[in-house]
């Protein structure tokens, strides 16, 4: 871990993607029409990140839903849920 902090110490950003499956297995009864062997759930995640001043963007896509996110010393912005506009998360 040191060795890797020593070698990213001068860096300036960064650019990574990232992607994820899950099963999530729910237990007990109540689980009719629910695949065998659980909810497959399959996430991305595109991101280019800058260290001075602090800033980021990235999309995520998550059950088939994009969210976009900006973050600068303004605030955290990303599109609305419901998919109208843009709100600046607390």
């Amino acid at each position: 871990m040191s060795e890797a902090s020593e070698v990213n110490k001068d860096l300036q950003s960064y650019a990574v993607k990232t992607g994820t499956d899950q099963i999530i297995k729910i237990g007990g009864q109540g689980n009719k029409g629910l695949p065998e062997g659980g909810i497959p759930i399959q996430s991305t995640i595109d991101a280019v990140h800058q260290m001075e001043p602090m800033a980021f963007h990235q999309t995520i896509e998550s059950v088939a839903q994009i969210t976009e996110q900006y973050y600068t010393d303004k605030g955290l912005y990303m599109t609305n849920p419901t998919g109208d506009g843009w709100v600046k998360a607390p």
